[in-house]
């Protein structure tokens, strides 16, 4: 009877535990990832004001910075990968036109759990921040409007 009972109060602690860590872990991955892009973010505006424009659209890494007045790895020391899928990032680099200036998007490859990211506004439906976004399980950086959850990569700037 006694081994019963530590067996059922086990087992309720471990319902308890485990859900709890799951979501830790998955909040983390989006903490380490929204460093990443805010990293590569330091790294863009730093080209930016060595070279007066931003570097070419691709795959994010040290050469994605070459060319630059200063070397490569002094904007971005070695690749970031996104913790949630563990691939590289990409930026999209617009051109001016007209009144706008150039700005850039930096997007991660998606997977991150949309309960961690409901404290970023939702790129589509920006009145909808602070409410969980079924779909938004992608990050963004827009050096227009900051960091942003997505529910796709490809969503308009």
């Amino acid at each position: 009877m006694e081994l019963m009972v530590v067996v059922a109060v086990i087992s309720v602690l471990a319902t308890v535990i485990i859900p709890n860590f799951i979501h830790a872990r998955a909040q983390g991955v989006t903490a380490a990832c929204e460093s990443n892009l805010r990293q590569i973010a330091t790294a863009m505006e730093l080209y930016y004001a060595d070279n007066g424009a931003y570097p070419n659209s691709g795959a994010v890494t040290p050469a994605l910075f070459a060319g630059g007045v200063a070397p490569a790895e002094s904007y971005l020391g070695q690749t970031p990968i996104d913790p949630a899928d563990n691939h590289p990032y990409a930026v999209r680099v617009l051109a001016a036109s007209g009144n706008t200036p150039a700005r850039y998007i930096i997007e991660d490859t998606g997977g991150h759990d949309p309960s961690t990211t409901r404290a970023l506004t939702d790129r589509d439906n920006p009145s909808t921040a602070g409410q969980v976004q079924i779909n938004a399980d992608y990050l963004v950086y827009s050096s227009a409007n900051g960091l942003q959850s997505a529910e796709n990569p490809n969503e308009s700037p």
